[in-house]
């Protein structure tokens, strides 16, 4: 068995909890990864430009699996996205400012951010940790652009009940899961991690046995699960630790940096 896709997550997993990572160290591993025919590939809840702002001193082949495998990028190319139908969003958000008034809502394009004019400045300074470009607009339910993700701040421990009844009330192609730090994704069902990466494999000709996948969070389950060469952090949600096969420890301790040594080492 040959790797010749790493696909990591950001938050709490590449990213120390600082969001910052070793750039010099993994500005070498990435010209080895290119020199051994292995690509790396960031596969995040996070938009594309916020990913790559991530990684603007970075010089080196980079892949997107953006706004939990909406939006798919092989570098600058765009690949595909999975979005949001117009008139399922603008239910979605009328949907959420009626049962949950309390919660911030975003809705995510390729490049940027669109919060309601009527959003407290708490959330726009929280959403902006994530989002370098934020819109605000009269009435977000209006917003004619192409919709990947839409993004809630509201109590974690309500988001699988929220989630049956987003699909009841609003519709089946939807699912929200939990991104982390606070927040919860929607996205249409096919938008997955999984699904992203999938669509650059049938690009690259790689296959499942051939990925390695790392990830920490409930939006990392479907890629963690299907590729044998999957690696849960130590602080890592139930969910993603019960469909990895491994475990890696600390993002603190650039563990993920440590697996991409292993790698080039050949060990896996």
């Amino acid at each position: 068995m040959t790797v010749k896709i790493i696909a990591v997550d950001l938050d709490g997993t590449f990213l120390r909890d600082n969001k910052t990572f070793d750039e010099v160290r993994f500005s070498h591993q990435l010209v080895e990864l290119k020199n051994k025919g292995i690509h790396f590939v960031v596969a995040s809840g996070n938009q594309v430009m916020k990913i790559k702002d991530i990684f603007k001193r970075i010089s080196g082949e980079i892949g997107y699996v953006s706004d939990n495998g909406a939006v798919i990028y092989d570098g600058n190319t765009h690949i595909r996205s999975f979005n949001i139908d117009p008139a399922v969003f603008e239910k979605t958000v009328l949907y959420i400012q009626k049962v949950s008034p309390n919660y911030g809502i975003l809705a995510s394009t390729d490049e940027s951010g669109y919060i309601d004019a009527s959003e407290s400045d708490n959330f726009v300074e929280m959403a902006n940790t994530y989002y370098p470009d934020i819109i605000k607009v009269p009435n977000l339910s209006k917003v004619e652009k192409t919709i990947s993700k839409v993004t809630i701040n509201g109590p974690i421990d309500e988001y699988k009940t929220f989630a049956v009844k987003l699909k009841e009330n609003v519709d089946e192609s939807l699912v929200a899961k939990v991104s982390g730090f606070g927040f919860i994704d929607i996205n249409v069902k096919e938008a997955t991690k999984q699904n992203g990466l999938n669509a650059l494999q049938e690009l690259w000709d790689v296959k499942d046995d051939e990925v390695v996948t790392v990830g920490d969070n409930d939006n990392d389950a479907e890629m963690l699960a299907y590729t044998p060469l999957s690696f849960a952090m130590e602080k890592s949600s139930n969910m993603a630790a019960k469909m990895a096969n491994h475990r890696i420890g600390s993002n603190q301790d650039d563990s993920v940096l440590d697996l991409i040594d292993d790698v080039l080492a050949g060990k896996y």
